[in-house]
């Protein structure tokens, strides 16, 4: 039988642990919105000068503009597959988690990397028992997964 003089406590610390868990989400999103456009200068710098080394700029390094926090682009895996109703590949799955963390589809590195990364956590994903891969996509080497039990 829970103690019932604790309540107050208890729902002071659900309430504030709410609180810290919105200040956090509208803290990443605005961090998203800031490595957009962090992003959209770098291609313009790139446009004038296609030779520049974003590195040597001045000013504080930035994270990579693809850098998850932990486990969150294996929550976006793991959601995808509860929403889809047959089997996913790597590259749909890829592209999925990019629009979903508002990166560039249309970069074709950022694309290849991510897809690469992707494929890594599916792998995992795969060794945990949680999905298995159903074989190739005709004609490519993308493989297609789904849910263990599906």
């Amino acid at each position: 039988m829970a103690d019932i003089s604790y309540q107050q406590t208890i729902h002071g610390l659900i309430r504030k642990r709410s609180e810290i868990s919105g200040e956090l989400s509208a803290l990443k999103e605005q961090m998203d919105r800031l490595m957009a456009q962090l992003d959209a200068l770098d291609v313009s710098l790139r446009v004038f000068r296609p030779e520049i080394d974003m590195e040597a700029l001045p000013g504080p390094k930035m994270p990579r503009l693809n850098v998850a926090f932990r486990g969150e682009v294996l929550r976006y895996c793991a959601d995808l597959f509860r929403q889809s109703e047959g089997p996913l590949t790597t590259e749909e799955i890829a592209v999925a988690v990019m629009r979903a963390r508002r990166l560039d589809v249309n970069n074709p590195d950022l694309r290849r990397t991510m897809t690469h990364r992707i494929g890594s956590t599916l792998r995992k994903m795969r060794e945990q028992g949680y999905i298995r891969d159903v074989g190739k996509v005709e004609g490519g080497n993308m493989k297609r997964w789904e849910v263990v039990g599906a």
